[in-house]
């Protein structure tokens, strides 16, 4: 494929994902987008054996083969317990599978296209996009044209025209990601990550303020010069225990946890992993959505069908953890592959800061994005994990490309 198409290719895909929780309000068929962006992945492959490019990355073998065992895990406990029919199996092995294949759909429509010679073109439609979210959410403040969501301490959280402000924050947090790998200057750059984060500051939703604050200390201490060590993280330990210890010691340990939907699927998935040991009860089980639309009888089995928002009737809240669906549904076999995956990412991120730090910074903050939506969010198995795969696989291609150039 053209260079040009490439790259107009790439902008269609960046619209997409910055505007399909938007536009699907409107057009029922973009609800399905990340779902085909993801299957992309399986052609795209077929045809990219017979290209001449291999790529060598032994993190990158680990990460599939990994990821090989831990659907299999799965799968054998799906067999072994029978909790669910095929459809709702495979409805939910697809989910697990979908931030991964859509990592790959990107590095296979991207992997031999030179990004660097358009970033000047790609930063503009950025920025146009980050500066449009800014005036509407700082107009909404005054005019309220755009309805808003909830009131956090005596101020309405933002949210424009997407349906809620977690969308809006994660797709601005989604440009940010996307303006560091195609970063033009500093001053001016700088700016724009201001307006984002601004945005997503007025959005209200702690997890992804607490992220862009995370992503700013990590941009400040990269951008003075300075080489990313452990002993940068140490100051953030407190923060991230104020923000995330007290939600996890209360889902998981405390004896009141049963009284609120995210607790008992918390609590329970602890008793779940015991009881099936090492394996789990299989996929589209528990704490899923396909567990949800397929009702899953572990809910009944463990006396939780009867918390308001994961009962048969009204099971909208079961897919509110991520942690506790990986810990229920694959056991603690599976809970350590997962915990190794999601090591192999950050390995392959790490690799990055050879050739381009801000490069580095784009993968990280894709990946703590995922870590700290985590706490309470279905994380990587979410639609808003799909642009950050996008993410990854792209600063992939570019770390890729610029270290051929340099050999």
């Amino acid at each position: 494929m053209k260079a040009s198409r490439r790259y107009i290719l790439l902008i269609a895909v960046m619209y997409m994902f910055t505007l399909q929780f938007a536009v699907m309000r409107v057009i029922l068929i973009f609800q399905y987008w990340d779902e085909i962006y993801a299957l992309m992945c399986i052609p795209i492959a077929l045809m990219s054996f017979k290209s001449k490019i291999k790529e060598k990355s032994k993190y990158i073998n680990h990460l599939l083969i990994t990821l090989c065992l831990f659907m299999l895990i799965g799968f054998i406990s799906n067999f072994v317990y029978h909790y669910q029919t095929g459809i709702a199996v495979i409805r939910d092995a697809f989910l697990n599978l979908k931030f991964f294949m859509g990592i790959l759909t990107t590095y296979y429509l991207f992997r031999g296209f030179k990004i660097q010679q358009y970033k000047y073109q790609i930063s503009t439609h950025i920025k146009f996009l980050l500066f449009s979210y800014f005036i509407l959410v700082l107009q909404n403040k005054f005019t309220h044209f755009f309805s808003v969501a909830d009131m956090r301490f005596g101020v309405y959280s933002e949210k424009i025209f997407f349906n809620h402000p977690t969308e809006l924050a994660s797709a601005t947090f989604f440009l940010i990601l996307l303006l560091m790998i195609n970063y033009v200057n500093i001053e001016k750059d700088l700016l724009f990550i201001a307006m984002g984060a601004t945005v997503v500051l007025l959005t209200l939703r702690f997890k992804a303020i607490a992220t862009v604050l995370i992503f700013l200390y990590m941009y400040f201490i990269v951008i003075s010069g300075k080489r990313m060590r452990m002993i940068y993280f140490i100051p953030l330990i407190p923060f991230v225990g104020i923000i995330g210890g007290e939600e996890f010691y209360f889902y998981f340990f405390s004896k009141n946890a049963m009284d609120t939907a995210r607790g008992a699927l918390s609590f329970v998935s602890l008793k779940i992993a015991r009881n099936t040991f090492p394996i789990g009860t299989g996929f589209g089980t528990f704490a899923s959505w396909t567990s949800g639309i397929y009702y899953s009888p572990v809910y009944q089995l463990y006396g939780i069908n009867t918390v308001w928002g994961l009962s048969k009737d009204w099971p909208q809240l079961v897919s509110d953890v991520f942690w506790p669906m990986i810990i229920a549904q694959n056991g603690f076999i599976g809970c350590i592959l997962y915990v190794y995956i999601v090591m192999c990412i950050f390995k392959i991120v790490l690799q990055c800061s050879k050739v381009d730090k801000r490069l580095y910074l784009a993968g990280m903050g894709a990946l703590t994005y995922l870590l700290v939506s985590s706490i309470a969010e279905s994380a990587f198995v979410n639609p808003l994990a799909l642009p950050l795969s996008f993410v990854i696989g792209l600063t992939l291609c570019v770390y890729n490309q610029r270290e051929r150039d340099i050999n």
